[in-house]
């Protein structure tokens, strides 16, 4: 059985979807009346577009084969693709919102583990953790700010974290030692 993935939705309805086709991810617009099938980049065997703005510009991630073990961001206009930057390390890293200004939040590897970044552009930048050894990037709002989890000092636990600009901020969790 074949199944498909409804990822985003933006203000003007446009929708993001995925599926997997012989074990590779296979991404899809749907504006209008119909579906729009995104282009992989060049050398990539599939991609996966998990969110959309509402000038109808989608973000996801490559993929390769296995041996590659990486996978880049990238960005979907609705005619071309355009992969992002990394932090300089390879490995993994994923978009996972956009606002409407075009700003990207994600997560990529950041030599030893993986960091929330910002992309402004094409441009990565890694936007820091709680003092512990990773973070992550969920989602960004329209004033640019982002959320989603860190590491505290020590990685004695994770906490929902929230980035104003370059100011990090504990949101803390909701009962327990951790919130992803």
């Amino acid at each position: 059985m074949l199944s498909s993935y409804l990822n985003g939705i933006n203000n003007v309805g446009q929708v993001t979807a995925w599926k997997s086709v012989n074990e590779h991810f296979v991404s899809y617009v749907y504006s209008g009346n119909s579906w729009a099938k995104v282009d992989d980049p060049v050398g990539a065997t599939g991609s996966l577009i998990v969110n959309i703005n509402d000038n109808g510009t989608s973000v996801g991630w490559d993929e390769y084969p296995p041996e590659l073990d990486t996978s880049n961001v990238v960005r979907w206009d609705g005619t071309a693709v355009t992969k992002l930057d990394t932090l300089g390390f390879g490995y993994i890293t994923q978009a996972m919102d956009i606002n409407n200004q075009g700003v990207i939040a994600g997560s990529g590897w950041a030599g030893s583990s993986i960091h929330a970044i910002r992309w402004n552009g094409t441009a990565a930048t890694d936007i820091g953790t709680l003092g512990g050894s990773s973070s992550n990037a969920w989602g960004i709002n329209e004033s640019g700010q982002i959320a989603g989890s860190a590491a505290t000092a020590g990685d004695d636990a994770v906490h929902a974290a929230r980035w104003d600009a370059n100011v990090i901020v504990d949101l803390g969790t909701l009962g327990g030692s951790s919130s992803r």
